[in-house]
């Protein structure tokens, strides 16, 4: 899989410090279905979770290892089906604790940011959404979308907001080469 590495001034104060396709292999998403939880930030989620996975933390991928919030399409049609997830990438086939919930990851490809936020940066992590599509859909890659299709925002640091902040995004793409 090919990397760009050189850092790249995006829109609304968003730096691109890389970029690269990583073949991630067979992943599972585990975490907490957020529907049944909107008024949990960050932190919350992860301390709400946090012993639900200290068994299976092991198991973490080391690629994305950071906390994420995911969505996908669940196979279904466009904006149909739509999910939230809030939790980490472990090995495929890792058991789901209790009371958590887990998505067999669809691709063995992603595209994947690393951002930051400069002082201009207003905290919406929408802007790594599209510059991440965009380099994908730019480079000639194929996002299986919708029947493949999913996402993650990846937590470097905790809760986005203004000013200063470093964060992961990550998209399902087909093989690349």
């Amino acid at each position: 899989m090919s990397s760009d590495t050189s850092q790249e001034i995006m829109a609304n104060g968003l730096v691109r410090e890389k970029f690269e396709y990583v073949d991630i292999g067979n992943l599972r998403f585990i975490g907490l279905d957020l529907k049944d939880y909107p008024e949990l930030n960050v932190q919350q989620t992860v301390d709400k979770i946090a012993a639900m996975m200290a068994e299976i933390m092991s198991e973490r991928s080391t690629v994305i290892s950071e906390y994420c919030y995911l969505e996908h399409h669940n196979g279904g049609e466009v904006n149909v089906n739509q999910t939230g997830i809030g939790g980490y990438f472990f090995k495929a086939g890792t058991p789901v604790p209790e009371g958590l919930i887990y998505y067999d990851i669809p691709t063995v490809n992603i595209g994947y940011g690393i951002y930051r936020g400069g002082e201009n940066f207003g905290g919406d992590l929408f802007d790594a959404y599209e510059c991440t599509r965009d380099k994908i859909l730019s480079d000639g890659v194929v996002i299986p979308y919708p029947e493949k299709y999913w996402t993650a925002a990846e937590f470097i640091g905790g809760e986005p907001r203004a000013g200063d902040y470093r964060f992961g995004y990550v998209f399902g793409v087909d093989k690349t080469q």
